[in-house]
C-alpha cells in the first residue's frame, strides 16, 4: 500500500518565477531506493514546467524509515518542522512495509 499526499500551497494562477519549496517525506520509494531518480525529481520537474516556478526540494526521506520513526521526526525537529512550515508542495511516500511495529 503506498500512501501519496500532496498539498499545493496558494493559487497556482499567476506563479510565474516564483520559488517554491517542496519537501518530500517518506522510506525508499521517495528517497529513490533502486532508481536513479525518484518520482520526487519528476515531480519538481512537472511542477515547474507545468506552473513556470523554480522548484527547490528538500527531500527528507530514508531507505527503511519506519513511519513511525518520521513522525517523530515531523514533531521533534525543528528543520523538518521549518522546512514544512515554508514549503509550497509536501508529499509524503510511504510501502506497506514500513508501517510495521517498532
Amino acid at each position: 500500500m503506498a500512501l501519496l499526499i500532496v498539498l499545493l500551497g496558494g493559487l497556482v494562477a499567476g506563479c510565474g518565477g516564483k520559488k517554491w519549496d517542496y519537501v518530500a517525506l517518506g522510506d525508499s520509494t521517495p528517497d529513490g531506493y533502486g532508481v536513479e531518480r525518484s518520482y520526487v525529481d519528476y515531480y519538481a520537474v512537472f511542477i515547474e514546467e507545468d506552473l513556470a516556478v523554480d522548484v527547490e526540494v528538500h527531500n527528507h526521506a530514508r531507505s527503511g524509515q519506519k513511519a513511525s520513526t518520521m513522525l517523530n521526526q515531523v514533531r521533534d525537529d525543528q528543520g523538518i518542522r521549518a522546512a514544512l512550515r515554508d514549503a509550497e508542495v509536501i508529499t509524503y511516500g510511504s510501502a506497506g512495509t514500513t508501517c510495521g511495529s517498532r
